[in-house]
């Protein structure tokens, strides 16, 4: 990745808790916070690690230099 991929990156992730931490508000089960918090943290997990890994598209049959 590159550095203004990194800031893109941290940008969304600034946007989406604010949105997240504004959705909980008024929130009084803990079970549901804590829910809520670990799916949120999963969803961000999987759209940061296909952004690192989009531009390392190579066939797995391709023959490996050495």
């Amino acid at each position: 990745m590159t550095e203004s991929e990194i800031d893109a990156c941290a940008e969304n992730f600034k946007e989406q808790l604010h949105q997240w931490v504004e959705s909980q508000k008024g929130q009084l089960d803990a079970y549901e916070y804590e829910k809520s918090f670990a799916e949120f943290a999963q969803q961000l997990a999987r759209e940061t690690f296909a952004r690192a890994v989009s531009g390392q598209t190579k066939s797995r049959n391709a023959q490996k230099k050495s």
